[in-house]
Formats: C-alpha cells, structure tokens, sequence
C-alpha cells in the first residue's frame, strides 16, 4: 500500500460494480481488495449486501473481531477509506489517518471487555453485534435470584432444625437431672422424717415410762447416774495423772528433782561461784620477747548474764567465745605495710593457726569432772563448760577429758566408786522409765486412733449403704458416688485401684476392699482374741451383749448361738447363779431369752442393794417434773 495519497490528476476513476440494484464504489487493486483488509466493507456495501437476520448487526456499523466492540455508522464509514454514501461527503485520502482511527478503536474495545481487539476469536470466523432485549435480562435476573432465595430458605430451615433438636436434647437432660434431683431430695426427706418419727415414738416412750417409776426405781436410777459421775471423774484423774511426755515436762521433772536433792543443789551453787570468780579475774599482759613491747590483751570474755528461768529454777549460762579470737599483727615485727586498705585489713584479721595458737580466756575451760561429797564419800559431778577454742579440735579435746575422767574414776576409794555406779544406774533407770511411759502413752494415743477410725468406717459404711437404698442407685453408680464420701488415704485408694474398673465392683466389695487397705492385716484376728476374752466387769449386762454383738458383725462365722455362749461364760457370778437356778443356759435357750433373763436379774440385784442399804429411810412421794 502507498504512503502517498493519490491526486485527483492521476487518480483513475473508481470502479463501480451494482449488487442489490445499488451502485457500490470497490477499491481499486492499488488500495485493499474488499474482504481481505482489515478495515472490511464499507458500511453502504454492508448494509446493501448482509440482510438484517438475527445473527447479523441490527444497526449499520463495520465488522470486527471482537464482538464486544460496537462503532456507530459515523465511525464505520471514517474508519473505511476511499468509501462515501454520500456524493458531497468529503473522502479521506490520508492512510495515517485510517491508521489512527484504527488505533482509538482498538483502545475502545480493550478498554470495553479487557482483552484485546481480535485476540479471542478465530481469523476464520465472522462474529457480529448483538443486543439482548430488556425482557431477557429481566428474566435471567429475576431466575438468579430466586434460585438464591430457595437456597437461603433451604439453609434456613435446616439451621432451624438444627436449633430445634439442640432445644430438644438440652430440655432432656435438664428434665433427667431435674428428676434425680426431687428423686434425692424425696429420699432424704423421707430419711428425715423416718428418723424424726422414731426419736419422737422413742422419747415419748421413755417420759411415759419414767412417768411409771416406782421411789425405788427412781433411786436406783439416781443411784446409777452418780455412779457414771463418779466414774468418769476418776477418768479424768487418772488421766491428769498419766506420766508427763512432751520435752517442756521432762526438764520440769528434771529440775524438781534437782531442787529437791540438797546436795545436787549444794552442787550447782559452787559451780556458779565458781563462774563469778572467774569472771572477775583477768590476764597480766605479756612482753614479747626481744624487744621490749607489751602486746595488748585480748579482749575481755562477756560477763554472765542474767540467770534464765527455766520452769522455776534459775540456772546460769556459761560465756561462749567467739570461734577464732581476734589478734592484731605486730607491723614492726611482720614488716607488713601499716596504712591504706591492705594494712587495715591485715590488721584486723584473724587466720585459724593465731586462732588456734592465741591463749584461751581462764573462763573457756571449767574442770569436767568435780567431787561433790555424799555423805562420808564423794562423788564426782559432771560440769557445764563454756564452748572454747578451735572447734576442729573436738576429737582431742574429747579424748583429754576422758583420760581425765578414767584417771580421777581410778583415784576414787571404793566408796566413792559404789556410790558414782549408784548415781548412773539411778539416772540410767529415770531415763529407761521415762522411755517406757512415753511409749506406753504413744500405744494407748495409736489405739485410741485406731479405735476412733474404726467406729467412723462403721458410720460411713452405714450411712452410705443408706443412701444408695434410698436412691436406688445401680452398683456402678453407688461406687462412683463414694469418692465424694471419702478422703486422705481411702481417696488415694479409690482413684488408683476402683476409679478405673468401677463396673468390677460393687458398694460391698469396695467397702470390703477399703477395710482391708486402711487397717491391719490382723485386725479381724483382734476382734476374734477380744470376742473370747472379754467379760462383764463394770459394764450393765445390755452393754456387755452388744458389745458381743458388735464384733459379730465383723466376724462373719460366729452365730448367735456362740454369742449367748459367750455372754452366759463372762457375765458376773450372780447371774450365773441365777441362771442355774431357773434353768437357763445357752444349749437350749436362745439368745433373746438369755439378754432378757439376764437384764431381769440384773435389775432384782440392784433393787436388792437398794432396800438393803435404806431400809428404814421413809420415801417422799414422787411428783414428775414438767418435761422441758
């Protein structure tokens, strides 16, 4: 194609061909041929040739690749060179400006759609605007969103669901816990008022039958009480007289016995006049040798401070030095610089050997051993001693002073050596019996706990066996349900040996197992021993047959055959007596019939000590107080 345009001068004149009855000006071979440029047809050859079909343009413009791009019939015919619908139209002539028309419209479509003009679509096909009408779009818009509503409806109504169910189950078990909540309080209710009915049947029955008292039933019930009174203050005597065991207590007895022994006492007297007497002297000041200096004396040990009360005897306390004394060092004679912090501190320290050289205070050593006379002979008496000195050098000072002790024991007369043996083995048999009542007293505090646990793991085990009866839980459950019912060592058992297998066991067996963890492997042998052994004594003939009973209850093969055996062997000669008189015993009486007689005995025997003891008293007439 030329660059130049062409001049009217030597321009040939255009030829012209008819399509469709229309005269359609075609380009001349020297410009493009009429499809294969990329302009296309003009808009007078398009709109005369293409029928207006539903595929076609609508409108007349130019054909493009893009079919996004849409240019007005101006636009086609200014973009088509040497092409006019009309005669007095002024034709482009310039290729720069075709060139340029080309360029803004390809920037129109990019800009449009976002691709390229005539990328997308195949060089060999022919794609042509289109308009969708207003009833299309309506239609597809209001489909889109009616599809959308049905999906939020659907969502909707499941999430409801949803909500519903979760309603539902949560209702459920608030109603379930609900439910075993009125169950537990219905049954400890009733637990309460079956025990409240029984107390009140039961003290309403003991009033009406002390209502019916006769004077000497009336006595011997005084007669008892006082009894009990008396019983229970000669308890707390003999408790108040148990040996003394806490340390506070010894040291008391210790001094008792020293303020009571008028030689110990002689004893202790010498030895703190002693100490006064050395507390008053002093050391002389010694020279060094060879040049003529005095060397200061160590500083003075504190004096002996007031006596210490210990439990109404005052003792005093020996003075203990300091472990290394102080010493200051000589600068004439160690040649060591006197000023500034080095001499200072030289000065002023003290190392272990001029500690253990420097000469000790006359009150850091007291003789060990001294005699106290004793009647005709002496003893020797041991002596309290200052700490003194190096403390490294307890070894040798240990062996001195029993070289010391062995030598004086040795000088003793034969005398004095008898009553020194008599003073240890007497100190040796205070200590040995004050061992054995601390000891006794630590066995009777471990029974009486023993005791004490057992009678509180035969509540629990009463009161929990109760409440899952009244609960009517499943043997799972009541197992599960003791944890909260135990502590200390029974909780630490049940979380490492039933927490984990609770459906092996039920409320028996872990009671059982319980018992077996908590007490003595020998415990049940205990009861056996104490079931055959024990006897009536001071006890009433009831408390003495359900003390029996109660160790029955442990030992699961004694019957009540054995236990009428048992109570018939140890109750008192009396009802024995008795007993053989009206021609009761155990092998052909049952054990209702042996409590029964024997409580009956019982009761003739202390009337008969009444009458006997005030027989010609007169009794006042019996007036029932109000019950409070």
């Amino acid at each position: 194609m030329s660059s130049q345009p062409n001049t009217g001068a030597t321009e040939e004149p255009r030829p012209i061909s008819r399509i469709g009855g229309g005269s359609v000006p075609i380009q001349s071979p020297a410009g493009e041929t009429i499809f294969g440029s990329t302009q296309g047809v003009s808009s007078s050859l398009a709109s005369a040739i293409l029928p207006a079909t539903e595929g076609g343009a609508t409108a007349p413009g130019t054909h493009t690749a893009n079919p996004g791009t849409r240019r007005d019939p101006s636009e086609s015919r200014s973009m088509t060179p040497h092409t006019t619908d009309d005669e007095d139209r002024h034709e482009d002539k310039s290729p720069s400006i075709r060139a340029s028309e080309r360029s803004r419209a390809r920037r129109k479509g990019r800009m449009s759609k976002g691709d390229p003009e005539g990328e997308n679509t195949p060089k060999t096909s022919v794609r042509f605007d289109t308009d969708e009408d207003d009833e299309t779009i309506k239609r597809e818009h209001d489909e889109e969103i009616m599809k959308a509503k049905e999906d939020f409806e659907r969502e909707c109504e499941k999430m409801k669901a949803e909500i519903e169910k979760d309603y539902k189950e949560r209702e459920g078990r608030v109603e379930e816990r609900n439910r075993k909540g009125r169950e537990r309080a219905q049954a400890i209710y009733e637990e309460k008022q079956k025990i409240y009915n029984e107390e009140y049947e039961e003290s309403l029955r003991i009033l009406n039958a002390k209502l019916k008292l006769s004077a000497a039933e009336i006595k011997e019930n005084k007669r008892r009480e006082k009894e009990e009174r008396e019983q229970r203050e000669a308890e707390r005597r003999k408790r108040a007289a148990m040996p003394l065991t806490n340390q506070a207590q010894r040291d008391y007895e210790f001094a008792k016995s020293i303020a009571n022994d008028p030689e110990r006492m002689k004893a202790i007297e010498e030895y703190e006049e002693k100490l006064k007497e050395t507390g008053k002297e002093k050391e002389s000041p010694k020279k060094e040798k060879g040049k003529g200096k005095e060397r200061k004396a160590p500083p003075e040990p504190p004096k002996p401070s007031k006596p210490r009360v210990s439990l109404g005897l005052g003792l005093s306390v020996a003075p203990v030095q300091t472990e290394y004394p102080s010493f200051r060092f000589d600068p004439g004679t160690t040649q060591y610089p006197t000023g500034g912090y080095l001499g200072r501190m030289l000065a002023t320290s003290t190392p272990k050997e001029l500690g253990q050289k420097a000469p000790a205070a006359s009150t850091s050593r007291i003789e060990a051993v001294e005699s106290t006379p004793v009647g005709n002979a002496t003893v020797p008496t041991v002596q309290v001693a200052g700490a003194a000195g190096d403390p490294d050098d307890g070894s040798s000072d240990s062996s001195s002073s029993d070289s010391d002790n062995d030598s004086k024991y040795r000088r003793m007369s034969n005398k004095e050596k008898s009553a020194y043996k008599k003073g240890k083995k007497k100190i040796a048999e205070a200590r040995a019996t004050a061992r054995a009542a601390e000891k006794a007293a630590e066995k009777a505090q471990r029974e009486k706990i023993e005791k004490l646990k057992l009678k509180i793991y035969e509540q629990w085990h009463f009161e929990m066996r109760t409440f899952i009866e009244d609960t009517r839980l499943s043997p799972e459950e009541g197992v599960k349900h003791s944890k909260s019912f135990v502590k200390g060592i029974a909780a630490v058992f049940f979380m490492r040996h039933i927490a984990m297998k609770t459906k092996e066991y039920t409320f028996e067996t872990f009671a059982k197992a319980l018992f077996a963890h908590c007490f003595p492997p020998n415990v049940l042998d205990q009861f056996r021993r104490l079931f055959h052994t024990l006897r009536q004594r001071d006890k009433t003939f009831c408390d003495y047959v359900r003390e029996l009973q109660r160790y029955q209850t442990w030992l699961e093969d004694i019957d009540d055959q054995q236990v009428a055996r048992r109570a018939w062997a140890g109750a008192k000669k009396y009802l024995r007596v008795e007993w053989a008189k009206n021609g009761i015993s155990p092998e052909k009486y049952s054990l209702e019939v042996i409590e029964e007689s024997g409580v009956r005995f019982e009761l003739a025997e202390s009337i008969a000590r009444t009458e006997d003891k005030g027989d010609d008293k007169a009794y006042k007439q019996f007036k029932p107080h109000a019950v409070k």
